[in-house]
């Protein structure tokens, strides 16, 4: 995935859809977390690393990771045991 390239289109994406400014928060803590991870196609991390980097609870994390994958943003899938962390998907918004 191109960042620059990502960022940009998010960024059209953005005018042309409502997004609330804690998904916008989520979205932008993801892109940055699976860059520093060199875009891997699937990234896995906890609900409380998200939590913790931007200052919010996990009800509220949940709503807007919700929200995103409502939008078609992204996708996941939910650890199945304790321990396990969520996979993480972030949707190419600009042509490949």
């Amino acid at each position: 995935m191109n960042y620059i390239k990502q960022l940009n289109a998010f960024h059209r994406w953005l005018k042309k859809h409502g997004l609330s400014l804690t998904a916008i928060a989520v979205y932008f803590a993801m892109l940055m977390t699976n860059n520093e991870d060199g875009w891997s196609e699937w990234f896995e991390r906890s609900n409380q690393d998200f939590c913790k980097l931007l200052g919010i609870d996990e009800k509220t994390f949940t709503r807007a990771r919700s929200e995103l994958k409502n939008k078609g943003l992204i996708d996941f899938i939910p650890a199945s045991k304790k321990g396990e962390y969520t996979k993480y998907f972030i949707v190419k918004l600009y042509p490949v």
